[in-house]
């Protein structure tokens, strides 16, 4: 029988996602690819937020809810989940996309139960 030693994280919006991520299960030891959602008031606005992104080197794609008219960029890292690095990465997205309207709506992360 093997036991795992639970994380510790702040107690944040961030820190409760990494703790309920490897309460089911999520391997910690490899790198996931992270989403981060991207809110945007426009289509216009959401191809500047792109393009920007995009040149800072980025993989993001744009997505158009019809039923809601909801605009979103998503954007995929290959990280290694540490708290540190997914508050690094959201601030660093934010300075860049706050001044086109975009608002960063979160993260997550697929992954199959190990």
């Amino acid at each position: 029988m093997m036991f795992f030693k639970k994380r510790k994280f702040p107690r944040d919006e961030d820190g409760d996602v990494l703790h309920e991520l490897d309460k089911y299960g999520c391997d910690f030891s490899v790198e996931q690819t992270v989403e981060f959602v991207i809110d945007v008031p426009n289509e216009s606005s959401g191809k500047q937020v792109l393009e920007v992104l995009k040149k800072e080197g980025y993989k993001c794609e744009l997505d158009h809810d019809e039923e809601e008219e909801l605009w979103t960029v998503y954007c995929f890292i290959d990280m290694m989940l540490t708290y540190e690095g997914i508050v690094e990465i959201q601030n660093n997205l934010r300075d860049l996309v706050t001044p086109l309207d975009g608002e960063i709506d979160g993260w997550g992360v697929g992954f199959e139960d190990q």
